[in-house]
């Protein structure tokens, strides 16, 4: 840009800018739509327009701002202000920094594909129209603390690579989406959070990467959340979250502790194929759904105490390393733990089964404890492999019990035990749900 152009682009922008000092509106939407006539701006100008723009989309109180002259002051800063950050070519890097703290977003906010080098303040700002920020890239920590999406959220292969914070955000669109979106962090202090974050309707974190510690705990998911195949590098808690919906964890790596604690699920959960490599507390959980589980793999230690179920609980072929806690639950609906590995002990004691319960064609390498509980309907030990030196199980057995241990004594006087070679399983005896059947085939 040549020096002549240069002063006369910054000439036109302090006339501009002079105009924004009036109180008639009229005379405010001219002052912005002439700044955005105005050309490439000169680089120490960029940040002053950005703070221009960003100034009137804050200015108004978004709870009472319903003036038609307000509000298209907001527009036209809008425009003005995704051209700025867009330059030229539509995309590329932008150090200009962004504080919208409590701004009132009247369109589609669009910075897609855009590369932010600086740190972004959305805190409390309420995006009406939307936001798309699809393959954006934030190398600098993001703000979204109590801010409010209306309409689309599209983050889809966006990268957050210095921490984002999600606390109490309430996402109100049927489509936000998370697909593929890179959640690592630059720096190792940082960490991604969606504290108390409510979702109105479906969200979808398919194939999204977590490279450090992500917080959940106390989220809202009115409709149903997708993490098929999502990636845990670190920790990851759920602690008292509520899944309104279905909850699919498909295929999901978990390589550092996971905890759902006190969380409830009112809809299906689906684990199948999920690989937990550490730790997993899922102590207290609320079942109100079916909970499916097939061909997981846990490596360490796995909590279900003082779970409650009134759903199926459904887990078939799956393996479990360390050992496995079941301790004081309460279990309604029906429980299949079958074609199970438990390659350490097993604690069942002091649980109610009041359903059918089935442990047919599991294998127990480790310790199997129930003492004090009670299993109130049909239960089956059919092709059950126990320790040779197994002692009695302590329970107390007041439904029919299917059973072809080569020592039934291990069930215990409280048991009726029927002992059958040719016995069918309660595996046999009830047909699994038609989509189950699709994954096993």
């Amino acid at each position: 840009m040549s020096a002549n152009l240069e002063r006369s682009i910054g000439s036109q922008i302090r006339q501009c800018v002079s105009l924004l000092q009036s109180d008639d509106p009229l005379v405010l939407v001219a002052g912005l739509r002439g700044l955005l006539r105005v050309g490439t701006p000169p680089s120490e100008l960029r940040q002053y327009l950005a703070d221009v723009y960003s100034a009137f989309l804050r200015s108004f109180d978004a709870e009472i701002d319903v003036d038609v002259g307000s509000v298209e002051l907001k527009k036209v800063a809008l425009e003005g202000l995704t051209q700025l950050l867009r330059g030229d070519g539509g995309q590329g890097k932008v150090a200009l920094r962004l504080n919208l703290k409590g701004a009132l977003i009247p369109g589609l906010f669009d910075l897609s594909k855009l590369e932010l080098l600086c740190i972004c303040d959305f805190s409390g700002a309420r995006f009406l129209g939307g936001v798309d920020f699809r393959g954006t890239k934030f190398s600098g920590h993001v703000d979204f603390t109590r801010a409010e999406i209306v309409g689309k959220g599209s983050f889809s292969g966006a990268s957050f690579l210095g921490g984002v914070d999600f606390s109490m955000t309430t996402f109100h669109g049927d489509r936000t989406v998370f697909k593929g979106t890179d959640f690592t962090n630059a720096q190792i202090s940082e960490r991604s959070t969606f504290y108390k974050a409510r979702f109105m309707d479906k969200v979808a974190f398919m194939n999204a990467t977590f490279s450090n510690s992500v917080s959940f705990s106390y989220a809202n998911f009115e409709a149903g959340a997708n993490f098929f195949a999502a990636n845990f590098e670190r920790s990851c808690v759920y602690n008292s979250c509520v899944f309104g919906g279905d909850a699919e964890f498909s295929r999901a790596k978990f390589l550092g502790f996971v905890s759902f604690s006190e969380a409830k699920f009112k809809g299906r959960a689906e684990l199948s194929a999920a690989v937990f490599e550490d730790d997993v507390d899922l102590s207290r959980v609320n079942f109100e759904g079916q909970f499916q589980m097939v061909g997981a793999k846990f490596h360490k230690d796995l909590s279900l105490e003082r779970c409650w179920s009134t759903g199926p609980l459904y887990v078939r072929g799956c393996v479990f390393k360390g050992p496995v806690a079941f301790f004081r639950s309460e279990f309604s609906g029906p429980v299949h733990l079958e074609g199970c590995t438990f390659a350490s002990s097993v604690e069942l004691s002091k649980c109610n089964f009041d359903a059918i319960t089935s442990f047919a064609e599991s294998v127990f390498k480790g310790s199997l404890s129930a003492d004090e509980s009670v299993f109130r309907g049909a239960t089956s030990f059919i092709k059950v492999r126990l320790p040779g030196e197994q002692g009695t199980l302590g329970s107390t057995f007041l439904g029919e019990v299917v059973s072809d241990l080569p020592n039934p004594q291990i069930l215990g006087n409280s048991a009726d035990e029927r002992r059958s070679e040719g016995a069918l399983s309660i595996l046999e005896l009830i047909e699994p749900p038609a989509e189950l059947l699709e994954q096993l085939d």
